[in-house]
């Protein structure tokens, strides 16, 4: 079985431009993203090239399948929004990276009031999962936030660097 990932991603000229998205090749995923392949991305994040991962969200492909990843990319497209409209709590302010603070507190909030993304998805309350972050969204405050969620407790890390890397061209 293969990984799934949803992801989020952040325009490198302007960060108030982000994109959520899923795949099972995060490499080819953000290069079809930037333009370096001829053929793949959103229609949506052409205007805004060049993109940078800022989050990757992956589990068990025993559970975390393309279904359940598009479950999860739909949800957190919506308490996106929904948090951006409520004045809810919202944790994470980088207040250079308003899309990605946007796009964080509806995880967040997701995992805080949720044990499952919509009402078909896969209960995720004791599944293993885990948010790769880049820099400036990984610290001490993220991973604290993250670590008490009321359903969920990821495992909160850096991206791997070598896959950072090739993102990033």
């Amino acid at each position: 079985m293969t990984s799934c990932y949803v992801y989020i991603l952040e325009s490198k000229e302007n960060s108030r431009h982000s994109y959520i998205g899923y795949t099972v090749n995060m490499e080819r995923r953000i290069r079809q993203h930037n333009g370096d392949l001829k053929t793949g991305g959103a229609r949506r994040t052409r205007a805004h090239r060049p993109w940078r991962i800022a989050a990757m969200i992956t589990a068990d492909p025993i559970w975390f399948d393309k279904i359940a990843a598009q479950q999860l990319e739909w949800a957190l497209k919506f308490y996106s929004k929904t948090c951006l409209v409520n004045k809810r709590a919202k944790p994470f302010q980088f207040h250079s990276h308003p899309k990605i603070s946007q796009r964080l507190n509806g995880l967040w909030f997701l995992f805080n009031s949720k044990n499952q993304w919509t009402k078909r998805s896969p209960l995720f309350s004791n599944q293993k999962m885990t948010i790769y972050l880049a820099n400036p969204f990984q610290s001490l405050h993220t991973t604290a936030k993250f670590s008490q969620s009321r359903f969920w407790k990821p495992s909160v890390q850096l991206f791997p660097s070598d896959l950072l890397e090739r993102s990033t061209i």
